[in-house]
């Protein structure tokens, strides 16, 4: 199998990998355990690996109170997009509606804050 990354040839392995809940909502998620064999690319270090199904419903049962650990950088994105007025919704468009939704809201709630805090400032 070639690595999707860089083309390489991948070497499989087997894994052992605890899948965490992000952030202290997940404390009270219990950890999924899953050992896939893992295709992992020995020169750029990129690996792929399928979740089983037992394991893949675990998550999806749990999912739904979580944050999932891609919101957090994807929020961090789009807020520096929103300072640097650029602002393109479309890197995002792969994200559930829900978290789409909240990214949105966020940048916006930063955005109105970032422009009182300028209005304060020129004000004085």
């Amino acid at each position: 199998m070639l690595c999707g990354r860089c083309a390489a040839e991948t070497t499989v392995l087997n894994g052992e990998i605890a899948i965490h809940f992000p952030g202290l909502e997940g404390l009270d998620k219990p950890i999924v355990w899953v050992f896939p064999k893992l295709a992992v690319c020995l020169a750029c270090g990129c690996t792929q690996f399928t979740v089983p199904e037992r394991e893949l419903q675990l998550l999806n049962e749990n999912v739904s109170t979580a944050i999932p650990q891609n919101e957090h950088e994807t929020l961090e994105r789009a807020l520096k997009e929103y300072r640097i007025r650029n602002w393109d919704p479309s890197p995002f468009c792969d994200l559930p509606a829900n978290i789409q939704a909240k990214i949105r809201n966020r940048a916006k709630k930063l955005k109105e804050a970032e422009d009182r805090l300028k209005a304060s400032v020129d004000a004085a």
